[in-house]
């Protein structure tokens, strides 16, 4: 009995820990940016690619660049993406470019896979 206990807890632990739940928070706005520095976010944007500051996802009001810097490269420039990363503000952290200005955003630790097809 005492080995029944523990191993039908480990089991119905793993049973709810379904892998199909979104684990970060979709930013949809700027307005979210502030509240969330230091949050692992989601991002349903456009990437682009400067060859200068390299790759950076643009959301319907703001955009963020991404590190590390090999993310993608200018060929992904104007596609639909969904990026996963650390949100990092200028001035909480120090920005991994010299390049950055006071209060600027970044996402570490960055993901992506293209963006789902919408449906008609």
């Amino acid at each position: 009995m005492k080995r029944i206990l523990p191993t039908l807890l480990a089991a119905l632990f793993l049973a709810g820990c379904g892998s199909g739940e979104r684990t970060a928070p979709r930013l949809t706005s700027r307005l979210q940016l502030i509240p969330n520095v230091g949050q692992v976010i989601e991002i349903d944007g456009t990437a682009h690619f400067l060859h200068a500051v390299g790759p950076s996802v643009a959301g319907d009001d703001f955009e963020i660049r991404l590190f590390p810097r090999s993310v993608w490269n200018a060929d992904m420039d104007g596609q639909k993406v969904q990026v996963i990363g650390r949100l990092n503000n200028s001035s909480h952290a120090t920005p991994p470019d010299p390049s950055f200005g006071t209060g600027e955003y970044w996402l570490s630790e960055t993901t992506w896979k293209p963006a789902p097809l919408e449906k008609k």
